[in-house]
């Protein structure tokens, strides 16, 4: 079968990159033809969105981020594009909002929406798209959800946009949502079933990551190995989350490797991010990790290495309890606020142990669950139906 695979734009995030290879890796070793589509927000789209992005971390996070830079440096995302040309098969360039016309070409028997938080606002440019609207009344055409995000188990579309999206949700043959709050969000606002499964990511094996990073070093793509550290992979880039990773360093003797320039120089754009395959050599051959990321938990658990995950309760918390609770983990989740809680119950959480093969076992059922999933869902569905 031809499957188009929407997901948020791809560039310079590892999670995100990550859970498009997974996902089209899955559906190919399945035995499908796939691509991903090449989705970018429109130009206007594009240069607001940054401007928001800038305006919030100057005036509400207190960083040095001019509102009008120069523009961004093309080589900042130089090795993340150099991955995605390697590593995932894509459309030509399609700008929201997508239309049918744009994807006559491939002769796409099915679309499968997700990962990622594709179905969150903020987010997602033009979110109808994400919702397959551009499809019309075609009735064959598979339309499948595969872990799709709201980010948060809150609501956040507006009124119009929520009666914009529920019916198109219905034409839906399946869906799943990656957190479990998704499945009462999907119910409640759209009025249709879903099921909870698991990121893309966590479909593949361990091995399929480390093919990656092997095949990096025996090109001489990356620097040499510095060894086992604690890995350090923070996405807020605050102060704070760094001195409470510095203290569990010191508390287990390690360095620490971190992966990405803090937040000011990010949004400068004025410097490359490493490789993918550096970002998951971290992981490989981390002592310990630490990280406010979501896919920074999810690459712990494939690594079988112990972690703690620094809750972001503005960005969002749903995702981190999600995932940790499928897998017993959620005591590895902590709070910086102004108490000392958090920083009191570093060395049980450096020193208390992971039951790995009782999480492994956990894994493997929930790998076979999705895969029974997206079975069904692009199997021979004549209706589309969510009594």
């Amino acid at each position: 079968m031809k499957i188009g695979i929407l997901t948020q734009p791809l560039h310079t995030n590892y999670g995100g990159l990550l859970q498009a290879f997974a996902l089209q890796k899955y559906l190919r070793d399945m035995g499908h033809e796939v691509l991903t589509v090449d989705y970018r927000k429109s130009r206007v789209l594009r240069v607001l969105y940054h401007f928001a992005r800038r305006f919030f971390a100057k005036f509400f996070c207190g960083h040095k981020v001019a509102l009008f830079p120069k523009p961004i440096s093309r080589g900042a995302g130089k090795f993340t594009q150099r991955f995605i040309e390697e590593n995932i098969r894509t459309t030509k360039k399609i700008f929201a909002p997508a239309r049918e016309r744009d994807f006559a070409e491939y002769g796409f028997e099915a679309f499968v929406v997700g990962s990622d938080q594709t179905w969150r606002p903020a987010y997602s440019p033009y979110m109808p798209t994400f919702f397959l609207d551009f499809l019309g009344n075609d009735t064959g055409t598979r339309r499948v959800a595969y872990a799709s995000s709201f980010g948060k188990d809150e609501w956040e579309f507006t009124p119009k946009m929520t009666k914009i999206c529920a019916p198109l949700a219905k034409k839906f043959h399946a869906i799943s949502v990656r957190e479990d709050s998704g499945v009462a969000l999907c119910e409640k606002y759209l009025g249709v079933n879903a099921e909870h499964v698991i990121d893309p990511t966590m479909l593949l094996s361990k091995e399929d990551y480390c093919d990656i990073v092997a095949r990096d070093e025996a090109r001489g793509l990356l620097p040499p190995a510095e060894g086992k550290n604690l890995f350090f992979y923070d996405l807020s880039g605050t102060t704070q989350n760094r001195r409470f990773a510095d203290d569990v360093a010191d508390k287990l003797n390690l360095k620490v490797d971190a992966i990405l320039p803090n937040r000011d120089v990010r949004l400068s754009g004025l410097v490359a991010y490493p490789p993918v395959s550096m970002w998951l050599r971290g992981f490989r051959d981390a002592e310990f990790v630490v990280t406010d990321s979501f896919h920074g938990c999810v690459f712990s658990i494939i690594f079988n290495k112990p972690f703690i995950a620094i809750g972001n309760k503005s960005g969002g918390m749903s995702r981190f309890h999600s995932l940790l609770k499928t897998f017993g983990l959620e005591d590895r989740i902590v709070l910086l606020d102004k108490n000392l809680s958090a920083w009191e119950r570093i060395p049980a959480l450096c020193f208390g142990e992971i039951d790995w093969d009782k999480v492994n076992s956990i894994r493997v059922c929930e790998q076979a669950r999705s895969h029974a999933f997206l079975r069904e869902a692009l199997g021979d569905c004549k209706e589309v139906s969510h009594e």
